[in-house]
Order: C-alpha cells, then sequence, then structure tokens
C-alpha cells in the first residue's frame, strides 16, 4: 500500500479504497460497465449485497472519488485538484467513505 505525506503531516493511503473495493467487487465486467454504462451504473454489478447497500449510501462526492481512483486510477492529488479539495476535506471525504464501505461488508 502507497502513502503520500501530505503538507499537515497527515498519511494518507493512495490505493486503500481501490484495494477495498476491488477485492469486494468480485463480478467480472464492473470496469466495463462503468466506461460503457455511464457512471454509478457499476454500483448494481457489486457481487456483495452488503456492499451494494453501502455504495448507495456514498454522496456523490464520495462516489466520484472512488470512481475516480477505482477506474481512473488517479492518485488522492489528482481527486483533491480536479475536485478543488484542500488536504483536510480529502482526509475527511476518504475516511467516511472508508467507513461507510467497511461497516456495510
Amino acid at each position: 500500500m502507497s502513502a503520500e505525506l501530505n503538507m499537515d503531516g497527515k498519511v494518507i493511503f493512495d490505493d486503500q479504497i481501490s484495494e477495498m473495493i476491488d477485492t469486494l467487487l468480485s463480478v467480472r465486467g464492473v470496469s466495463m460497465i462503468y466506461f460503457t454504462n455511464g457512471k454509478a451504473s457499476w454500483m448494481k454489478a457489486a457481487g456483495d449485497s452488503g456492499l451494494r447497500s453501502g455504495l448507495r449510501k456514498l454522496t456523490d462526492r464520495q462516489r466520484e472519488i472512488a470512481e475516480s481512483i477505482v477506474f481512473e486510477h488517479r492518485s488522492q492529488y489528482e481527486v483533491m485538484v480536479r475536485y478543488h479539495m484542500t488536504n483536510e476535506e480529502m482526509f475527511e471525504e476518504m475516511t467516511a467513505l472508508r467507513n461507510l464501505l467497511a461497516d456495510a461488508v
């Protein structure tokens, strides 16, 4: 698991969410569904009912962050720039996203 140390000293794990979702999305072709059927359509194909339930609870911003990291292979820094987020906002969103998904499975 790679990590980057932010200016405020917080460690953010670039692939933490990606690894969690990759492990839980055991349905073949989920990436293809994301790229061909549009955003958010991939969530219906998640193989685990708990994961599907957790994914439905994500805010639009959290879903977009997860999609950017998992499917578009963007780093957390790139996501911060893309969505005009501070380090603190990114840390809070990643923590909330991780907790929602971890509680769902």
